[in-house]
């Protein structure tokens, strides 16, 4: 029941905190708004590229993501980065260590992961 209400509350500040950046690289087409390199995305883009299928859903990243790296979900960022698009997750391990972990959001492989 606790984790619901605070996947529900994920969902709600991934939202929000989306909507803060530029939407990803210059120059690039389908984002001609962008005023740099490596940036989040903003909540219009990132359903733009879900519709268009260029990433996963969030559910299934966080399930991915779980799988490698056990514990409660502190923050998510959908980023735009050398024309690839990824998550970056933080998670709080049942150990009480904050790690952290950044996959493919067109496939959900793991890119990088860092345990403290």
């Amino acid at each position: 029941m606790i984790r619901l209400a605070f996947a529900a509350g994920l969902s709600l500040l991934i939202t929000a905190a989306a909507s803060l950046g530029p939407v990803a690289q210059a120059g690039d087409r389908r984002y001609p708004h962008a005023a740099g390199a490596d940036h989040r995305l903003d909540e219009g883009a990132a359903r733009a590229a879900l519709a268009r299928k260029e990433i996963l859903p969030l559910p299934r990243i966080l399930a991915i993501a779980a799988r490698r790296l056990p514990g409660d979900v502190l923050r998510v960022e959908l980023e735009h980065h050398n024309n690839r698009f990824t998550y970056e997750l933080g998670v709080l391990g049942k150990d009480g260590r904050v790690s952290y972990i950044e996959l493919d959001a067109g496939t959900g492989a793991v890119l990088r992961l860092v345990r403290y």
